[in-house]
C-alpha cells in the first residue's frame, strides 16, 4: 500500500504477531511484497530486528521469496542487486530458500538485452561470490543460468 499510514499500520500488525511463528511471517510477506520505494530499506530493517532469526525457515523464506514474486520491485536495478545480495548472503545459510530466490534469474537469456545484461552481471557475482566450498548448488545455478 502507498497510504501514509502503512508504517504505522504495519507498526501495529509487527507488535501483535511477532511472537507467533506464523503471524510473524505473514507479516514479513506484507513487508517484502510492498511496492514503495522504501520496500528493500523496510526488508533491511526486519532483517535486523532482534525478533528476525535468519535460520527460522519459515521466517527467510517470508521476507526473501515475496520479493521473488514481486515483480514491481524486483526487477528494478537495485531489485537486481537486491536478489544478487540475498543469495550470497543466504547461501551458506539455507541453500534451499537461496536457491528458490536465485530461481529468479533463471530466464536471463530471453530477457530484454538491458535488462538480462543486469541480470547476468548479478549472476557473474553470484558466481564470483559464493564458491563452491561456500554452496556448490547456489554456485553451480547460477553458472547454469548464464550457459
Amino acid at each position: 500500500s502507498s497510504s501514509e499510514k502503512r508504517r504505522e499500520i504495519l507498526a501495529g500488525v509487527y507488535a501483535d504477531w511477532h511472537t507467533h511463528l506464523s503471524g510473524y511471517a505473514n507479516y514479513l510477506r506484507v513487508v517484502s511484497s510492498g511496492t514503495c520505494d522504501d520496500v528493500f530499506d523496510m526488508i533491511a530493517e526486519e532483517k535486523a530486528r532482534d525478533s528476525f532469526d535468519i535460520n527460522q525457515p519459515t521466517w527467510n523464506r517470508a521476507l526473501f521469496m515475496a520479493m521473488a514474486m514481486n515483480n514491481r520491485m524486483v526487477w528494478t536495478e537495485r531489485g537486481i542487486e537486491w536478489v544478487a545480495d540475498t543469495v550470497i548472503m543466504l547461501a551458506p545459510i539455507n541453500s534451499s530458500t537461496a536457491g528458490r530466490l536465485l530461481s529468479t534469474f533463471q530466464h536471463v537469456k530471453s530477457l530484454k538485452p538491458a535488462l538480462g545484461k543486469s541480470v547476468a552481471a548479478a549472476l557473474k557475482r553470484v558466481v564470483s561470490e559464493v564458491s563452491v566450498e561456500a554452496s556448490a548448488s547456489i554456485n553451480g545455478q547460477a553458472k547454469a543460468y548464464l550457459g
